[in-house]
């Protein structure tokens, strides 16, 4: 494990396992947009069971491709934390043209 290794955060507005958790970069798979406003996250399951992955969905603003390159940005600055959705807490990723916002949901698939 890359102890230097950034981790993203997500939380719901309850800390409940439908919408909160930590993912580290090395096991983001890609991000997609599935609205206008909504996109996917998606991460390799912790478990390792073949063909397992959580996914993240969140709602943005501004253009996806803006979202996307922050995103990219993030995994690969080095940081060691970043909170991309908290609802309890109100801190949301914002990035040039806009932010996330709202309740992230975490499903399995």
């Amino acid at each position: 494990m890359n102890n230097h290794e950034t981790i993203l955060y997500f939380a719901d507005a309850d800390l409940s396992d439908a919408g909160s958790g930590a993912y580290k970069a090395s096991r983001f798979m890609g991000l997609d947009q599935t609205g206008a406003t909504a996109a996917d996250f998606y991460f390799k399951n912790e478990d390792f069971e073949a063909g397992e992955e959580d996914k993240i969905s969140v709602t943005f603003s501004g253009s996806f491709r803006d979202l996307a390159r922050a995103v990219a940005g993030v995994i690969n600055s080095g940081e060691r934390f970043v909170t991309m959705s908290d609802a309890i807490n109100s801190v949301y990723f914002a990035y040039p043209g806009g932010k996330l916002s709202g309740t992230p949901t975490v499903s399995q698939n």
